[in-house]
């Protein structure tokens, strides 16, 4: 079984400011909400940045967790830092409905379909061990999103439009769908 949860609230979450690959740390009342979940796992991979490293080791205290720079969130580029209402007003092409185009590569930004190349590497490797354990991924909002849609449990039409809650446990299907295969969006 393959469980992910996104990282503990960070200040710029509570704000809506891009974050993408910029380390923020989360708030001390989220980290203590992570400690007190309880969950059981095998294997606990997170991703590098410190709000996920850091509920990892809350949620998971003393237990032994691999830090797996491909669970790291995309990339923004140029938006990171920048509040997200700014960014829409800016770039309104690249927000229809208000939400995001997920499609869309944020100038200096990772593609997507290099998000999902990482993602499905990821879930490819654990895929096995999944099948006797329990493996948890600590990550962020658009890297679970993108596993979901490379589970047939997402469309990129809704991608940004029903975020990942903080904290909350995804479980995540194994097998995963066809998009695995391709990992392209079209």
């Amino acid at each position: 079984m393959i469980t992910a949860i996104r990282h503990a609230e960070t200040v710029w979450n509570r704000e809506r400011v891009f974050m993408g690959a910029l380390d923020i740390a989360p708030t001390a009342e989220s980290l203590a909400r992570a400690a007190r979940l309880r969950l059981d796992a095998d294997h606990v991979l997170t991703s590098p940045l410190g709000r996920a490293a850091r509920t990892a080791a809350a949620i998971f205290p003393g237990a032994p967790v691999t830090v797996d720079e491909r669970l790291r969130e995309r990339g923004m580029g140029v938006w990171e830092g920048r509040r997200k209402d700014e960014v829409r007003r800016e770039y309104p092409a690249d927000f229809p409905g208000g939400h995001l185009d997920v499609t869309v590569t944020p100038p200096g930004g990772e593609d997507f379909d290099a998000l999902l190349a990482r993602v499905a590497a990821v879930l490819d490797e654990v895929a096995g061990p999944a099948r006797t354990s329990r493996v948890v991924l600590v990550s962020h909002n658009g890297w679970i999103r993108a596993a979901q849609y490379l589970a047939g449990e997402a469309e990129l039409a809704d991608f940004h439009v029903h975020p990942v809650p903080q904290l909350m446990p995804t479980r995540l299907r194994v097998p995963m769908s066809e998009r695995m295969s391709g990992t392209g969006v079209g």
